[in-house]
């Protein structure tokens, strides 16, 4: 079998764009016999630098991932022709891409569907743009993988497909998603982490930092309360917030970090933050639960689904509720011991394996 990729994730490496290396570097290894063609920007490093086996074959078009109307024209009128150029069996897109026809069997990932769910959440061009996209990812292609049970339910509701053309995969977190070698720490001081874009209102940073504020004052802590995330809509109301905290010495945002900085930040952190209003999956929540570190989430969306019992779960427009979130994972050692416990016993439930089985399974059934 052979699978065309469509391996546009975005100007920056996020989830999306990790669980597509992480699916197929599994895949890989898993079907040997699988050939993959992955069609990705020229200055995609992460995805052309990897280590993939012989059965996977990167190959770029001169176009940068940071161009999204030229990415937008390449990957809806010339990346289906490739398709018929390799031979494919099957196409596989991972990311949301407007398909105005095709010539194979079609498998698509629909993550989330939060350009439905929160307003403003993306510009207005963006936020149009998927609203014709997404709906007709559903409808044209063969299959949907949807990546938790809400998405699931959004897709159905919002796109008005049958269940059956939807199967749930979750996401995993690989094995080596944490410092290979101790290191000491990067940041001389305790703090509590957020890992994600940081816009406003989606992951809904602005109510963490009010809740942060109010905890610092009553504590009188010198813990901080440290961000990292490239910046999205509604950045400048987050950063207004910061710099004009009087609690500002106490909040650092080090923008957009890499792996080896970011495990280090994980490592030794004190709890995690990701208090969103509207995820697909949630990435970050296992991503933390693997370095053992209590989590604070939130009750909306597909996050209590994946975070099961091993997190607080808060309202995330409840500031007084977060701020006792973070009195518990900061001052009482026991429930510190039970999140991070019951973190690694939900984490049995998220690997890659697991993905990359289902997924082909998904793919064998539906390639030509």
């Amino acid at each position: 079998m052979k699978i065309i990729i469509n391996g546009y994730v975005g100007p920056k490496i996020t989830g999306i764009g990790r669980t597509l290396i992480e699916t197929i570097k599994e895949i890989s290894r898993q079907s040997p016999d699988i050939e993959m063609v992955v069609y990705t920007n020229y200055d995609n490093s992460e995805l052309i630098n990897n280590m993939f086996r012989d059965n996977v074959k990167i190959k770029t078009y001169h176009i940068s991932r940071k161009k999204s109307i030229k990415n937008l024209l390449f990957n809806s009128l010339i990346f289906p022709f490739l398709s018929l150029k390799e031979r494919a069996d099957i196409v596989y897109i991972p990311n949301f891409t407007l398909i105005i026809f095709k010539f194979k069997p079609t498998i698509v990932v629909i993550h989330d569907m939060i350009e439905f769910k929160i307003k403003d959440k993306f510009s207005k061009i963006k936020m149009f743009y998927r609203h014709i996209a997404v709906p007709r990812m559903a409808k044209l292609s063969e299959h949907i993988i949807a990546v938790s049970e809400n998405s699931k339910n959004d897709i159905i509701d919002i796109c008005k497909v049958d269940e059956s053309k939807i199967s749930v995969i979750y996401n995993g977190v690989a094995n080596d998603f944490q410092l290979k070698k101790k290191e000491p720490p990067k940041l001389n001081y305790d703090y509590l982490l957020y890992v994600g874009t940081v816009d406003y209102p989606g992951k809904n940073l602005y109510n963490s930092i009010l809740a942060f504020e109010i905890y610092i004052k009553e504590s009188n802590s010198d813990v901080k309360f440290v961000i990292c995330g490239i910046p999205g809509k509604g950045f400048e109301k987050v950063n207004g917030l910061i710099n004009n905290s009087n609690y500002r010495d106490h909040i650092k945002y080090l923008g957009y970090v890499k792996d080896k900085d970011l495990f280090n930040y994980y490592e030794y952190a004190k709890g995690f933050v990701f208090i969103s209003y509207y995820e697909g999956f949630g990435l970050p929540v296992i991503e933390a639960m693997k370095f053992g570190i209590p989590v604070i989430t939130s009750n909306r969306s597909s996050l209590p689904e994946i975070a099961g019992d091993a997190a607080i779960i808060c309202d995330p427009d409840n500031i007084d509720e977060i701020c006792s979130a973070y009195k518990k994972i900061l001052e009482d050692s026991n429930i510190r011991t039970k999140l991070i416990n019951k973190g690694y016993s939900n984490l049995k439930r998220f690997s890659w394996e697991k993905t990359a089985s289902q997924t082909i399974e998904i793919l064998e059934k539906w390639a030509d």
